[in-house]
């Protein structure tokens, strides 16, 4: 099972002004200045992960003082029905847990949330190797991203 170098990102993140990566592979991670819809640039990087049984996507998007979540599994939700309710996201990072009360948007089946740029996931982010992504409460399965 591949594992993010976690690190990798979060510098992407504080640290790639105005630098730009692409790549072609659904489960690399792709890095980009991208306009934030009528609110200016942002950074914006992002994962997929074709699994079997846990596809995902997971977007991480960079502008001001906040990081804004988006984690949009497709594989491991079958029949849940979260309307559009607060659920708490487990971001675990080298085996420590972070929870992000995150709001489910049915419309496109994400789980949104937003954290401080220099709060505790995104340093823990910044020095570690490998990250998963669950919802123990709503039974999700565990996403490695």
């Amino acid at each position: 099972m591949k594992h993010l170098n976690v690190a990798a990102i979060a510098l992407a993140m504080l640290n790639l002004p105005h630098a730009a990566q692409a790549a072609n592979s659904c489960t690399t991670w792709k890095t980009a200045i991208t306009s934030l819809m009528g609110e200016g640039e942002g950074l914006n990087t992002s994962y997929c992960s074709k699994e079997k049984g846990l596809e995902a996507d997971f977007e991480i998007v960079c502008a001001g003082k906040d990081v804004n979540f988006r984690f949009s599994p497709t594989g491991g939700i079958e029949g849940k029905d979260f309307g559009n309710a607060k659920v708490n996201v487990d971001y675990t990072v080298d085996g420590k847990t972070f929870t992000l009360p995150s709001m489910f948007e049915a419309l496109d089946g994400a789980f949104a949330a937003s954290t401080p740029l220099k709060g505790p996931l995104l340093m823990a982010m910044k020095s570690g190797k490998a990250m998963t992504v669950s919802a123990k409460k709503n039974q999700l399965p565990v996403y490695h991203v």
